[in-house]
């Protein structure tokens, strides 16, 4: 009997720099006997949650069975209305299905902060000393 099932084990919204690609990670976890693969779709809405940012849709990794998958989505910091999202707190509602079946939903927060926030790269323009 085939048993396709998975379940999502944790969810990771780190911080993006504004103007750069939007990150999301997802750990699933096939519960079942099959290979699965997980529909996953991510709105981005703006804090007080009544406008939709960006929308993404992602389902082109399969899940051995038994196995936990990490699943990067990368989703685009342009918007039609800016050259891209400007700094802020928005929220990122997170859900993931087996077919037209919801698995599992949450909603997190995101952060986008100023370019070079978290770059570590720069290039030394000067130095002085005594």
């Amino acid at each position: 009997m085939q048993i396709e099932d998975f379940r999502v084990e944790r969810v990771g919204v780190p911080k993006a720099e504004e103007c750069k690609n939007i990150a999301i990670f997802s750990w699933i976890k096939n519960t079942g006997n099959v290979k699965v693969r997980p529909r996953i779709h991510i709105d981005i809405l703006d804090q007080s949650e009544n406008v939709t940012l960006k929308s993404f849709d992602q389902s082109d990794t399969e899940v051995l069975p038994t196995t936990t998958q990490l699943i990067s989505s990368s989703i685009s910091s342009e918007l039609s209305q800016y050259k891209c999202m400007p700094v802020g707190i928005y929220k990122v509602k997170y859900k993931a299905y087996l077919g037209n079946e919801l698995k599992f939903q949450d909603t997190y927060l995101l952060e986008i902060v100023p370019r070079g926030t978290l770059t570590v790269k720069g290039e030394l323009i000067s130095l002085s000393a005594k």
